[in-house]
């Protein structure tokens, strides 16, 4: 089958076409024929070994890890999906292959509403805003939120999310996304080409961090007294942060379908969207150009490899 991957660490000029089998199933699997994968900040830190403390790879590897297409075969214990559905899913790895062997509790049925490529932008940005907002910090009406990185595809979700809460919706963006945030539910769209965070905002209770570096001083700053701090790339306390007693979450999905299947079904009935940047070609150079971009820090919502292009 035709997949793209890497032989050894490396950056996107390592991506390379494979030569694999078209994968076999365990009793406890379906094999999905692929129709589009997503490309997350996730995906080439893995590539490039940023990730080896936990996750080591033995190579050759298929990359990428978002995926959305049809179940062309399942297991004999599968019961909770058949051949011919639709799903969207999530694999540490693989996702770049025509076919993949995935399990159920990483799959979520996708509406007939919802395009493949539109599918392929959902789980793993949505799955760690989501447990974010509602398993960590557990959100409710009224409180003050602040999204550093709302143009991100964690920002586009997260932004909609707390909005449908009633949280009141701060982000950071460039001035030309503006308006698309302020469409989705943000109150309040800071330019950090221009402004600090620290010269307009005071008392927030909760900051979700996307960006990390040098921003995560700032979120202290902001914060309240006794404040949450959700980072997905990693914060150290500083000085600041516990002279104010704020707490620090350093957030990454926990992937399973439980939460993944209702995030599906709000964007099934349009109440939330996928925002969705560029599509890119199924090719080595549609990937390496998709990465490139994703690595270039200033893509808008998700980028996405569409099979049929």
């Amino acid at each position: 089958m035709k997949a793209f991957g890497i032989k050894s660490y490396g950056g996107p000029e390592n991506i390379t076409e494979l030569e694999v089998e078209k994968p076999q199933i365990n009793d406890d699997e379906v094999l999905v024929e692929t129709k589009a994968e997503g490309i997350n900040p996730f995906d080439w830190k893995i590539a490039e070994g940023m990730v080896q403390s936990w996750l080591k790879l033995t190579f050759p590897i298929i990359t990428n890890s978002d995926f959305a297409g049809v179940i062309t075969k399942i297991g004999k214990n599968v019961q909770s999906f058949k051949v011919g559905d639709r799903v969207t899913g999530f694999t540490l790895t693989g996702a770049s292959a025509q076919y993949i062997a995935a399990k159920p509790n990483r799959l979520a049925l996708l509406p007939d509403n919802v395009d493949f490529v539109t599918g392929a932008g959902i789980p793993e940005a949505s799955m760690t805003i989501w447990q974010g907002i509602f398993n960590h910090a557990h959100i409710i009406p009224g409180q003050k939120v602040l999204i550093q990185g709302g143009a991100g595809g964690l920002g586009t979700f997260g932004i909609q999310l707390l909005h449908q809460i009633g949280a009141t919706v701060y982000t950071t963006a460039s001035a030309k996304n503006k308006d698309l945030l302020i469409s989705l539910g943000a109150d309040q769209v800071i330019d950090y080409h221009t402004t600090n965070i620290k010269d307009v905002l005071q008392d927030i209770e909760v900051v979700f961090d996307t960006i990390g570096g040098e921003s995560v001083a700032d979120d202290f700053a902001v914060l309240k007294p006794e404040g949450l701090l959700v980072s997905t790339l990693g914060a150290k306390v500083d000085e600041l942060a516990v002279k104010k007693h704020i707490r620090v979450i350093d957030e990454s999905a926990d992937f399973n379908h439980l939460d993944l299947q209702p995030i599906v079904d709000l964007i099934g009935k349009g109440k939330v969207k996928v925002i969705i940047s560029q599509t890119f070609p199924f090719s080595v150079e549609g990937i390496r150009k998709a990465i490139e971009t994703s690595q270039s820090h200033h893509a808008v919502g998700k980028l996405i490899i569409d099979f049929n292009k």
